[in-house]
């Protein structure tokens, strides 16, 4: 991507700059040459950019940082199957809408809400694609139901205030840095304990992380998608042709499990983890997802924003896991 020049040079907000999207997104707006003003609970040491550790579940002075941005990212959110659900309300539901009146308050340009695609749900037609018109789908899920209500909230602050927003779902972003769906799977291979759900027939609609942010910046800046809804998400491969490259790496053999059977295994691990205090390696939540029947049609953003992935999965997910056993 080119840098700008001096005159064009854009100041941009990055909320969650310290995660996988969010430090991406960084990486990126850095090597165009624009002013970047990195927002996250934990603290950063970049000199490149103007760090700022800030809640943003509770007023502050971080919101003072929003003024003179053209772009303002928001990617911060607990991104995980299962959890607290008070917690998850407070950082994906409040926090946004706390970003959201924050930014219309300091007249941004351009507010980014990083959604999913988890928010159309896990039960529609096999084989079909959903559409940026298919309606939001609650499962119960901590994760779905906040992510759809943080929509929500993002398109009330922007009918209330003016505020203009553009609402990216990603799909199944995967990087050196994915934690779903590079470095636990890798993880839990080589601890033998990963298994696909039948047969792994089921579809994933993986991404790269540089396709998802490139499509992000392209959504930030086009004049067009301000008020629009974006899925950018590759298409649909079966889990087992999405993991077979986890396996091969990591030298084991791809294991399988019922969907009955991995669901009461992830209810067993569930409980048990929690007697102990530790995190499950996979919860019913995250069964319920990779059983989902479908994919996400990407048309719009192709149409509107002229984006689609261009990294193919056969490239792109055997380096990453290359990258992802790197030290450091």
């Amino acid at each position: 991507m080119p840098a700008s020049s001096a005159t064009d040079r854009r100041r941009v907000v990055v909320t969650g700059a310290a995660g996988n999207i969010g430090r991406a997104l960084v990486e990126a707006c850095l090597a165009r040459g624009d002013e970047v003003t990195a927002i996250d609970l934990a603290e950063q040491h970049d000199p490149r950019v103007h760090a700022v550790r800030a809640d943003l579940t509770r007023p502050g002075d971080w919101e003072q940082e929003l003024a003179g941005a053209e772009v303002v990212v928001h990617a911060a959110a607990i991104v995980a199957e299962s959890g607290d659900r008070d917690r998850f309300v407070e950082v994906n539901v409040v926090a946004t809408r706390r970003v959201a009146e924050a930014a219309a308050d300091a007249g941004v340009g351009r507010l980014v809400h990083l959604s999913s695609i988890v928010v159309y749900g896990n039960r529609f037609p096999a084989g079909s694609l959903r559409t940026e018109s298919d309606p939001l789908v609650p499962t119960g899920g901590p994760y779905t139901d906040t992510k759809i209500a943080a929509e929500h909230a993002v398109l009330a602050v922007c009918a209330e205030r003016d505020l203009p927003v553009t609402i990216v779902r990603p799909g199944d972003v995967y990087g050196p840095r994915s934690v779903p769906w590079v470095l636990r799977p890798l993880a839990m291979m080589r601890r033998r304990q990963f298994v696909l759900v039948d047969g792994g027939r089921w579809p994933l609609s993986p991404i790269h992380i540089d396709d998802l942010v490139t499509g992000i910046l392209v959504a930030g800046d086009a004049e067009v998608a301000a008020g629009r809804t974006y899925n950018l998400a590759g298409p649909p491969v079966s889990a087992r042709s999405f993991f077979a490259h986890h396996a091969q790496h990591t030298g084991t053999r791809l294991r399988s499990l019922p969907r009955p059977a991995a669901l009461a295994a992830a209810e067993v691990a569930t409980r048990a983890a929690a007697l102990t205090g530790r995190s499950a390696p996979f919860s019913p939540e995250a069964i319920e997802y990779v059983t989902h029947p479908g994919g996400y049609a990407g048309d719009r953003a192709a149409s509107e924003l002229g984006v689609s992935p261009t990294i193919p999965l056969e490239q792109g997910l055997p380096a990453c896991l290359v990258a992802a056993d790197q030290p450091g």
